[in-house]
């Protein structure tokens, strides 16, 4: 990620606006691509954690229209890198950088 861009996180993720001052970060607490879509619009990227989405992904019958927006963010931005919990070298849930390419609008 370049210099200077602006970075979302959801709750379940490093804080990593404590470790470097090269990023514009903005913790945007848990559910962001749900509960705070206008807040991604201004981001250059975002981080999601399967802590916070998987409740919906995985009761899809439950929380249909959360699903959809998971799902949809996933489909319709760019996956740079995904960190797969090995329970040896990295704990914790997996968590997911995208590059926002298109939001849904609601």
């Amino acid at each position: 990620m370049p210099t200077g861009s602006h970075i979302g996180r959801e709750h379940y993720t490093l804080p990593i606006e404590k470790y470097t001052e090269r990023f514009h970060v903005s913790y945007l607490g848990y559910f962001a691509v749900v509960s705070k879509p206008k807040e991604l619009n201004n981001l250059d990227y975002m981080i999601v954690s399967n802590g916070d989405y998987d409740r919906f992904l995985n009761s899809v019958s439950k929380y249909p229209k959360e699903a959809r927006i998971y799902n949809s963010f996933s489909k319709n931005n760019q996956l740079i890198y995904k960190f797969i919990p090995d329970g040896i070298t990295l704990g914790g849930p997996e968590i997911s950088v995208y590059k926002i390419m298109q939001l849904e609008n609601e």
